[in-house]
């Protein structure tokens, strides 16, 4: 009845239900795991985050922890002051998107 109310049974029907059969056909079946790439990936990564941290701490002049965003954002804006204009003004967020408009 709520559907019906809103106008989106004709979604339910078309997108919803069919997309439910593909979901449970998968969860039975499964779904292949390639894990020794996955291992080979983490390890590029983990190589990758290595190097970077260790640019950024020869930058700062000390340790630094990239996947901390509430401090990179201390960092980027309020201590090297890197324009807060990208993020309109008030660094709320510390994405990909807000790194690149810096880069």
């Amino acid at each position: 009845a709520e559907l019906e109310k809103q106008n989106a049974a004709p979604i339910f029907d078309s997108v919803e239900m069919p997309f439910a059969v593909v979901l449970a056909e998968m969860e039975h079946s499964g779904f292949g795991f390639d894990r020794p790439r996955l291992v080979r990936l983490r390890q590029t990564v983990m190589q990758r985050m290595r190097r970077l941290t260790k640019s950024a701490r020869r930058i700062l002049g000390r340790p630094v922890t990239l996947s901390n965003t509430e401090r990179m954002k201390h960092i980027l804006f309020l201590e090297l002051k890197l324009p807060s204009s990208v993020t309109g003004g008030r660094p709320q967020r510390l994405n990909a998107e807000i790194l690149h408009r810096l880069r």
